[in-house]
């Protein structure tokens, strides 16, 4: 069924407060929120058939008495398959959708293929949404943001390539350097028009 959480933001690190199931006749609560001045704090709603939700709540004071109602609505059910370039299943891949949540970040929703290298995710809130998927032994993929529709019926699906293992070392003056980051592409990225990959 569905739960909403109460979660705290320092910067990026997020820690999970408290948890509680919404009941049947759709209350929730109460949760236990520590009172910390640095922190932002956001409720977030998800499980079941209702789409993920998340609203920000200013800092509450001590004695406050904090409610949100959710005006939940469906979520939409979404089939992400992964295959290869001989469009085999790939299985055991992570899946992942992506969508912008509270304060630019954002709330994600995991999922593993099976046998048929499909996955199915539930709950997803219609609007722009961002599809990934890693797989061992493969190069993982990133699709660009795009719109998801409230009736879905055709699976997304995901091409990845065999990868291969690629090792160096940076240096500058003889001494090695800590920290750097490596910018891949091949020409089927820029010919699809795929951003660089990062690692």
């Amino acid at each position: 069924g569905a739960v909403v959480d109460a979660v705290g933001w320092e910067g990026n690190y997020v820690q999970r407060f408290a948890g509680a199931p919404v009941r049947p006749d759709g209350t929730w609560g109460p949760v236990a929120v520590p009172l910390l001045e640095e922190r932002r704090y956001s409720l977030r709603l998800f499980g079941g058939r209702v789409a993920e939700d998340e609203v920000h709540i200013e800092t509450p004071r001590a004695g406050d008495h904090v409610r949100h109602d959710f005006m939940a609505q469906r979520g939409v059910e979404v089939v992400i398959r992964v295959v290869d370039e001989s469009e085999a299943p790939i299985r055991g891949s992570t899946v992942a959708v992506h969508r912008g949540g509270t304060g630019g970040n954002l709330v994600t929703r995991l999922g593993a293929t099976d046998s048929t290298g499909s996955a199915r995710l539930k709950g997803i809130r219609p609007g722009l949404v961002r599809v990934s998927a890693e797989a061992a032994g493969y190069t993982s993929l990133d699709l660009d943001w795009t719109e998801l529709a409230a009736e879905r019926s055709e699976p997304i699906v995901l091409t990845l390539s065999r990868s291969l293992p690629v090792t160096g070392q940076v240096a500058f003056e003889g001494e090695g350097v800590e920290e750097f980051t490596v910018v891949w592409w091949t020409d089927q990225m820029l010919e699809a028009g795929q951003q660089h990959a990062e690692t």
